[in-house]
């Protein structure tokens, strides 16, 4: 046991932080005074926590700590992480979009094995139109369309028909009928 020398309450010592050059190997003050005082000086001190925090960052070492505790929290609490990532992409909506726009194209490639060439290749191909209602792309975004079970692209389609392929299950029989039934 030992008492806090700022709140005055007596704990016990694993209560305390460690520290190697005092008579008992522990600090004076308890963990909940010690955070409270590091948060009131990184309060008053506003710039100088910027500055040994960017400083501690560019080594390599913490990086790699700061992802190790990153991972176990997000492992220990998954809902939480969950949400408060939603919150943070809710708030960061602009850079989110910003960055969705740049890397996911190379992303839904790389998912089917297409290389840029091969993608431009396939759109001039359809002349930059869907391949089953022949609407530019500029009005609807291209979507890559692909068999679910053998993986291999078909062609480009645009959102509407992309959709609808996969509302009807890729299924020829149902799309036959729904030929069918629009016929009547």
């Amino acid at each position: 046991m030992k008492t806090c020398s700022r709140c005055g309450l007596t704990k016990a010592e694993d209560e305390f932080y460690r520290l190697i050059r005092s008579k008992d190997g522990r600090q004076s003050f308890c963990k909940v005074c010690q955070r409270a005082n590091a948060r009131a000086w990184a309060q008053a001190h506003p710039e100088k926590r910027r500055e040994y925090k960017a400083r501690y960052l560019a080594q390599p070492e913490a990086q790699e700590v700061r992802r190790r505790g990153a991972r176990r929290r997000r492992l220990a609490n998954p809902e939480a992480y969950r949400e408060q990532q939603q919150r943070w992409n809710a708030a960061n909506r602009a850079w989110v979009n910003q960055r969705a726009r740049k890397y996911q194209p190379k992303r839904r490639l790389a998912l089917y094995g297409m290389t840029p060439a091969d993608y431009q290749a396939l759109l001039e191909a359809q002349e930059s139109a869907c391949a089953i209602c022949g609407r530019s792309f500029a009005e609807h975004p291209a979507h890559i369309d692909h068999c679910h079970e053998t993986g291999r692209v078909r062609g480009i389609l645009c959102g509407p028909c992309n959709r609808a392929l996969g509302m009807f299950g890729d299924d020829p029989e149902v799309l036959q009928r729904a030929l069918a039934y629009l016929q009547r």
